[in-house]
């Protein structure tokens, strides 16, 4: 597909707001299919968006990795996890990012029944430094949710 990097801009950011807001609503039980389709939408278009960086792939690696988790598949979701990670850690990015990929990470192996590697993991998310206070206690708010 080619078009408009800035079009592909447009369509991310679009099909990444929808993504979250169907996880953020997302019900068991419920069809996981939208959820998963506007993840994979939002991952293709950052893929080719004008400006997008690493660290847009990190994010929508974390994007399709909680979409899977949230849909009930922890071991996909553990799966883009642990890239998400690997590219950090590859263009050395830390601050939220960071935080968000390991508590994915420990929600996915709290998941697969791994309670102890998912408390170690969650530990390393509260540990991660955030530089911004804003998201420091957006960030601490969502770890405060429950390891399930």
């Amino acid at each position: 597909m080619t078009g408009a990097p800035e079009d592909h801009r447009w369509h991310a950011v679009e099909a990444n707001n929808l993504a979250w807001s169907l996880i953020e609503s997302f019900t068991p039980g419920e069809d996981e299919e939208p959820m998963l389709r506007a993840a994979y939408a939002a991952a293709f278009h950052w893929s080719r968006a004008a400006g997008a960086s690493p660290v847009n792939e990190a994010r929508a690696l974390l994007l399709l990795g909680r979409a899977h988790l949230t849909g009930g598949r922890a071991d996909v979701g553990l799966y883009y996890g642990n890239r998400s990670f690997d590219l950090l850690a590859e263009i050395g990015r830390a601050d939220f990012d960071l935080a968000y990929v390991h508590d994915l990470r420990a929600r996915c192996l709290m998941g697969l029944g791994r309670a102890k590697d998912a408390a170690a993991e969650h530990e390393l998310a509260y540990a991660v430094p955030v530089a911004d206070d804003a998201d420091r206690d957006i960030l601490l708010a969502d770890l405060a949710v429950p390891l399930q």
